[in-house]
This record gives C-alpha cells, structure tokens and sequence, in this order.
C-alpha cells in the first residue's frame, strides 16, 4: 500500500512538472485578445465539423468556418459572420499553473473555458482557448501566436 502512495505522489510530481515546463511557468488570461477560430469538434464523438481554412488540409471533411472570439470585462462574444453569440464568465475553481479556467453562460447554455499554451513537436507554442459546452467544443488561437 505504501509503495502504491510513494508511486501515484510521483506520477502527480511528474505531470505538475510537466505542466509546468510546458507552460513557461505562465498563467494565461481570456481577456484584452483576438481568438482565431481552430476547429469546432462534436463532443460526442470527437469529429471535426467545422475547421479554419488553415486547417481545411488536416479535416478535408470538415467545412469550412471563419469565426472569432474576444472576451473583455467578463463578457466573451463569439462572431462567424453575421451571427454572434454573447455571454458572461467568471474565474472557476483553483488555478493550474499554465491555465486558467472560466465558467461561461450564453443565453443559458452554460460552458467551460480553458485557457493555457499547446506546444507543438517542433518547440511552438499557441496560446490556446478551448469553449465546451452543449455538444460542441470549439479550439481558438490567440491572434498573433505566442512563440
């Protein structure tokens, strides 16, 4: 039983490490950015519906979407052409060290809001937001890359 202890507080060690290493030791905010729509996925299945046209050659199925996000003063707005949709969010739980977490209401559908880097394999990084809610998650970069 011990040992079990002694393995799981190291597992947890190394992914705190982890996150850590990856983020830059930086904690990133939703706010005062322009957030270039990624892909639009089904959280059911995970299939990419709708993707950047960028992105078009990595989801050839999926059509094609121009959308953009900003979040300012706890009020997130999400435009793709001439539709907008509006909400309010507000910090949720505790802070990992390279995210930050927001709860978000649109017209009562409520989401989560994650905001951290992804690091790519050849030493990138994008400041990345990510909406779930409902059925859909929706990928954002912030505008202009970090590096």
């Amino acid at each position: 039983m011990k040992c079990n202890k002694i393995f799981c507080a190291a597992l947890l060690a190394a992914v705190f490490a982890g996150m850590v290493g990856c983020s830059g030791g930086e904690n990133y905010s939703i706010e005062d950015k322009e957030w270039k729509f990624s892909t639009l996925q089904n959280t059911s299945d995970g299939k990419v519906l709708y993707c950047s046209e960028e992105l078009s050659r990595n989801w050839p199925e999926a059509e094609i979407l121009d959308m953009n996000c900003a979040a300012t003063d706890g009020t997130i707005t999400i435009v793709s052409g001439e539709r907008e949709w509006s909400g309010t969010y507000e910090k949720y739980g505790a802070e990992a060290v390279g995210t930050s977490l927001y709860r978000a209401d649109f017209e009562g559908v409520e989401a989560f809001l994650t905001v951290g880097a992804t690091e790519y394999a050849d030493g990138t990084r994008t400041e990345t937001l990510i909406v779930s809610g409902g059925e859909y998650t929706l990928h954002f970069i912030a505008s202009p890359d970090i590096q």
